[in-house]
């Protein structure tokens, strides 16, 4: 949200990392890290996902939470939700005038064509777990890393992150 929304600049740094990683146009460092994400305190969902790897090795000390769900639920999920998204044919015309999208859309469409090969309906389901996968062999200390499924509520979340549980009940919204 905060490349769509908030920041659309932000998204002239995830094209330069998308070039670096995918189509071996220079490179992506560490202090481009810092500079796209140095504000933030976590990352999640795309096109973070797409660059696990690099940033789990620019941020060492990080801890990793992944939350697991039933890959049938996610997928149907994301179709109803991120995917008519990026294959949505007025914000690609949209992008063709309007400053935002412009820098918005073109980053989508790439996360999309090589984190799914272009085709969410028939690879997001392989590509969720052979994700989940690399991650996990990513991580190299087992305590910086957090299997989280939500059903289970604040405890091992917080428990994991050395917060106290908050008062309220775990928010839950489906999609």
């Amino acid at each position: 949200m905060s490349a769509s929304v908030e920041n659309p600049a932000d998204c002239r740094l995830w094209d330069r990392a998308f070039a670096a990683k995918y189509d071996n146009r220079g490179t992506f460092g560490k202090e481009d890290w810092d500079q796209l994400l140095g504000h933030c305190q976590a990352v999640c969902d795309w096109p973070a996902i797409a660059f696990a790897e690099e940033l789990i090795e620019a941020y060492p000390d990080a801890k990793i939470i992944l939350t697991t769900r039933d890959v049938h639920t996610w997928h149907r999920s994301v179709l109803q939700t991120v995917d008519w998204r990026a294959n949505d044919k007025e914000l690609r015309r949209l992008s063709n005038m309007d400053y935002a999208s412009g820098l918005y859309y073109p980053v989508l469409r790439k996360f999309w064509d090589v984190f799914f090969d272009g085709d969410f309906d028939f690879n997001g389901k392989q590509k969720y777990r052979s994700h989940y996968e690399e991650v996990r062999d990513c991580v190299r200390d087992p305590d910086k890393l957090l299997e989280f499924n939500i059903k289970d509520g604040w405890e091992p979340l917080c428990e994991f992150l050395q917060v106290s549980v908050p008062d309220e009940k775990f928010p839950h919204v489906c999609v």
